[in-house]
């Protein structure tokens, strides 16, 4: 999608740049010299463990919830949709 149409839907100041960015290298050496060295889980249960618990909670506590953001993909995706049908 490009960004004519999602400013379109999300207002003029929105701006996606996706493979538009510029290239950057950052440097992390601050970022290690506080939190010192991290490793990566691989395990994706592992990863995903405490947030599906966590969703799990909140569901259970507060039912689902839906947010603006919602309305505004069900829009997109039916606009994307009728493209199709033309």
């Amino acid at each position: 999608m490009d960004d004519d149409k999602i400013g379109r839907f999300c207002g003029p100041f929105v701006r996606i740049f996706g493979d538009k960015i510029w290239n950057t290298l950052l440097d992390n050496s601050k970022t290690k010299a506080l939190v010192g060295e991290f490793e990566c889980c691989e395990n994706l249960d592992e990863v995903l463990a405490d947030s599906v618990m966590n969703f799990k909670n909140r569901v259970k506590t507060a039912g689902s919830q839906v947010d603006d953001t919602e309305d505004l993909m069900d829009k997109i995706a039916k606009e994307q949709l009728a493209l199709g049908e033309n």
